[in-house]
């Protein structure tokens, strides 16, 4: 019922509670992270997409991967397609400093733009969206 680019167990918590978490919020960029093929990463960006699109909102999209070049296919091309912003990272900063640098960018990107970030865990993990499942 969510469509072929929304399967998956994670659906639920996105689109009706994170998602729904971050305009509540007043946010207006979704960060979250996870691997280059990942279903989470892809599934965000495509929910966040036709959220913004049916309130007329503007999301922008940042995906942190970690370095390996596979071309653009599978999760990765809908993921461009639907206009994320990819950012590659070391492996070795993806396991260990990754949910910091995430926070610093929020942080940055508030000071710099007035920009509004939410941010949303490897596989998307919180409180909040356990109601979901």
């Amino acid at each position: 019922m969510t469509g072929s680019t929304l399967s998956g167990n994670k659906v639920h918590s996105l689109e009706f509670i994170l998602l729904a978490d971050a305009l509540d919020k007043k946010c207006d960029t979704i960060f979250t992270c996870g691997g280059i093929q990942s279903n989470h990463c892809r599934s965000t960006a495509v929910a966040a997409r036709q959220l913004a699109k049916l309130l007329k909102l503007s999301f922008d999209l940042f995906f942190f991967m970690q370095t390996m070049d596979i071309g653009c296919k599978g999760n990765l091309f809908l993921n461009k397609l639907v206009g994320s912003q990819i950012i590659v990272v070391p492996q070795l900063q993806y396991k260990s400093g990754l949910k910091q640098m995430m926070e610093k960018m929020c942080e940055k990107l508030l000071k710099e733009q007035g920009s509004s970030a939410y941010l949303i865990e490897v596989g998307g993990p919180s409180y909040m969206g356990m109601f979901g499942y």
